[in-house]
Parts: C-alpha cells; sequence; structure tokens
C-alpha cells in the first residue's frame, strides 16, 4: 500500500477484498484454487483478480478515477 493511501480488507471468509478509496496498491497474486477469488473495489470500479501482479491506483474524489497496470497475467475490471 503506497504512502497517503487509504484502504481495508477482509479475507475470511473466502472471498477475499481489498477496498482501496485513495492512493495505490501493488498487488502479487499468485494462481487462485478453484473457489477462491480476490477482488480489489476502488469508489467506482471492481478489479478481480485471476492470478496477476498488478497495481491499482484511485486519484481524485469528484469524480474518482481508477487505472489497473497489469503488469503479468490477467484481471478482470468492471465499473
Amino acid at each position: 500500500v503506497g504512502p497517503s493511501s487509504k484502504a481495508w480488507c477482509w479475507s475470511e471468509p473466502s472471498p477475499s477484498w481489498l477496498h482501496l478509496e485513495m492512493g495505490q496498491v501493488d498487488v502479487s497474486v499468485p494462481k487462485l484454487r478453484l473457489g477462491q477469488s480476490l477482488t480489489i473495489h476502488t469508489p467506482n470500479a471492481s478489479v478481480i483478480v485471476h492470478g496477476t501482479a498488478f497495481t491499482v491506483q484511485v486519484i481524485g474524489t469528484d469524480p474518482p478515477v481508477t487505472t489497473v497496470v497489469v503488469r503479468e497475467g490477467v484481471v478482470e475490471v468492471r465499473e
């Protein structure tokens, strides 16, 4: 989690999720087993992880802008 970021997470019971209100989070997730999932929610998007390395950044508040940079693998982004 980057400096000045606002985030919180939940991991039990599955599925796991992280909410990124503002700032940046760098994520590296190994291939997940069947039934496991990780979703990163931002104010205006959901990033669903499929085993990968990526960065999610939220800038501004009115309206917020979510940026996703995938370094490896696949993620799904929903508005």
